[in-house]
């Protein structure tokens, strides 16, 4: 999984087919509402929008210049490669 550009010129991150486990991960980082969270620093700073949100498909774009390696990098830390929760 990685960074790449949607259809709208925006660097973004794709996930087809997303596991429990990986939905769960975006919800929590994209509905983050405290302040000193991580969750809530990362998404802000990254303009995190989650443009689409579909049964077989999740599409995050990113509408700041920065900071989505950094989500990308949260994300990755709350599933394994598997897609399953991390430990």
């Amino acid at each position: 999984m990685d960074i790449s550009m949607s259809c709208h010129g925006m660097p973004c991150l794709k996930i087809i087919n997303p596991t429990a486990a990986q939905r769960a991960a975006i919800y929590q980082i994209m509905r983050a509402k405290q302040i000193g969270t991580e969750e809530y620093q990362v998404a802000k700073q990254s303009g995190a929008f989650l443009q689409s949100d579909y049964e077989d498909f999740i599409l995050i774009e990113f509408w700041l210049p920065t900071g989505h390696q950094e989500f990308l990098s949260l994300f990755q830390s709350k599933v394994d490669i598997s897609g399953r929760k991390a430990k």
